[in-house]
């Protein structure tokens, strides 16, 4: 360039020294970028209007740009040179000059990321006339800070399970998949950067790490995307309550007569947040002495299947619910002979056994009454007398009564 030269003494001249408060800088003599760009009208000369990693021009037109995290290139005003005479630049902190002389530009290094450095020029003549250095200028600016990547996040936390969310970040387009561990054990992976990870313990810390290659990669090739620490809730969902229950099941078709009932009402649970409950009926088989036909002695075993869970309400201290049930017959004898019955004989049709609580309120610590109804519908497979044997049990209007009592597990209100 024309007006420049460089001294034998410039080629590279290296100087360290720490400034007050920073790291220790390198300056090298470097050339000139092809272009340095303008750049605006510096802040004002304080630290908090130092914008972190901008190109910065100082008095005297002196210019820091190239801004990194540790590093900065740091130019003097090339229209202020002389091309009459050769002119030598040096770069000052403060009162301390960090390098001899040098052509066009600087490069510094060893800078702390997020902090306010100042440095100066000062121009001198070759051969020195009068003051060897002379102030050009000086600029102020702030390196880069250091750029953290956005955490892995955790949501929908409750007391057995959670959701893991990769980073917020921009990727290739391409397929991914994601993968939990838990220590070294993997846990669940989809193509979901969001993980649902079940089966928690409650009121348990985790720490999860989530893990992403291509779709097509191997385990081998997974990275991790971070780590997340969290703590599952406690769990707030009521004890499942449990009771012993005797009764009788009345029948009132053409053949009448009351069957014996034991069994046990479990895993009683209420949910939280409306009316509704569940459990699991089991009854024994029954054996009841009957009465057909208004003067005919038979003897029946009945067994009452549930089908599915039985379900309801408890609102307003009412408890009322419903019993998919299985009617079978496995015996029907007449004066010990047996005339119908096996393991194939049930009702055609499944029985839908209605149940609502006797007293005006029920309390579930301790039990109670329920009573209702349902029907029997024609009979199968009971043998060669099915035909006589089910319009006699066929009908509606059957009554069923149980009582449920407390197991001692179950937890008593305080």
């Amino acid at each position: 360039m024309h007006g420049f030269h460089r001294r034998p003494s410039a080629q590279r001249t290296l100087r360290r020294l720490a400034l007050a408060g920073t790291a220790a800088l390198t300056l090298f003599a470097v050339p000139a970028p092809a272009a340095i760009a303008a750049v605006a009208e510096p802040a004002p000369n304080q630290d908090a209007a130092v914008v972190a990693g901008e190109n910065a021009v100082g008095a005297g037109g002196v210019n820091a740009t190239r801004i990194t995290q540790t590093t900065a290139w740091i130019c003097p005003d090339l229209s202020r040179a002389r091309p009459d005479v050769i002119q030598s630049w040096m770069v000052f902190s403060g009162t301390t000059q960090l390098t001899e002389d040098w052509l066009l530009c600087a490069g510094i290094d060893g800078l702390t990321p997020n902090t306010v450095y100042t440095v100066s020029i000062q121009v001198g003549d070759v051969p020195a006339s009068g003051d060897p250095f002379r102030y050009e200028g000086d600029v102020t600016f702030r390196t880069q800070a250091v750029v953290v990547a956005p955490p892995v996040t955790v949501q929908d936390i409750t007391a057995t399970s959670a959701t893991v969310c990769a980073p917020d970040v921009i990727r290739p387009a391409i397929p991914y998949r994601w993968v939990v561990f838990i220590g070294p054990e993997k846990v669940t992976e989809s193509g979901s950067p969001c993980q649902p990870v079940e089966g928690l313990q409650p009121e348990t810390e985790y720490t999860l790490t989530l893990k992403i290659a291509p779709a097509s990669a191997p385990d081998e090739e997974l990275t991790s995307e971070g780590d997340v620490t969290f703590t599952t809730l406690p769990d707030d969902t009521p004890p499942a309550l449990s009771y012993s229950l005797k009764g009788a099941a009345t029948l009132k078709t053409l053949v009448k007569g009351s069957l014996p009932l034991v069994g046990s009402l479990d895993a009683v649970t209420f949910d939280t947040e409306s009316p509704a409950f569940s459990a699991d009926l089991f009854l024994e088989e029954s054996t009841g002495a009957l009465v057909a036909l208004g003067f005919l002695p038979v003897t029946a075993k009945v067994l009452i299947l549930p089908t599915a869970p039985l379900v309801g309400t408890l609102e307003n201290g009412v408890l009322q619910g419903v019993q998919m049930a299985r009617i079978t017959i496995p015996n029907v004898s007449f004066f010990g002979i047996t005339i119908a019955g096996g393991a194939n004989c049930q009702a055609k049709q499944v029985s839908s056994i209605a149940l609502k609580s006797v007293a005006p309120t029920f309390q579930p610590e301790t039990g109670g009454t329920l009573a209702g109804s349902f029907a029997i519908s024609n009979l199968a497979g009971c043998g060669g007398l099915t035909g006589l044997i089910s319009p006699l049990t066929a009908g509606k209007g059957n009554a069923i009564m149980l009582n449920l009592t407390p197991n001692s597990e179950t937890p008593q209100s305080t």
